[in-house]
């Protein structure tokens, strides 16, 4: 009977050693300053790309590229306003391209994510990636649900 209130207390004073998170030196201070938004420069437009990948059990972050350059790299149910400049821009997301020809002063809304729910009928439902423009309208209820990202 003593050995196992030993053995009890020992593994108690393990676990609660284990579970106690020590801090060391004073706490990182996290800044509370807003992103500074700007306007739209001479030859530039502006675009709002959303991340609408579905659930998945290891969530990933999705990567957008322009003509080979990351723009942008964010989790589901996020979006992030960019600006670019006018011309033709080739969007990728893995594997998947958009090809846009932006018109200076214009806003673009573009969706991008995984849709697991068709990876298990590709190829009868397409690639289970997505990107492509979507219009103002539907771009409004996604800035209504999902967070913006600096």
């Amino acid at each position: 009977m003593k050995k196992g209130t030993i053995l009890t207390f020992l593994l108690f004073t393990f676990l609660t050693g284990c579970a106690t998170q020590k801090t060391v030196g004073p706490e990182p201070e996290i800044a509370s300053v807003p992103a500074v938004s700007r306007e739209m420069a001479e030859g530039e437009a502006e675009m709002y790309i959303f991340n609408v990948s579905g659930w998945t059990l290891i969530p990933q972050e999705q990567k957008v590229t322009d003509n080979g350059k990351t723009i942008v790299k964010f989790p589901r149910n996020t979006y992030k306003k960019i600006f670019i400049t006018a011309g033709h821009h080739e969007l990728r997301v893995a594997g998947q391209k958009l090809e846009l020809d932006v018109v200076e002063g214009q806003t673009y809304y573009v969706i991008a994510g995984y849709k697991p729910a068709r990876s298990w009928a590709w190829p009868l439902a397409g690639s289970p990636v997505v990107i492509k423009e979507i219009s103002e309208e539907e771009a409004s209820n996604l800035l209504k649900e999902m967070k913006a990202i600096d």
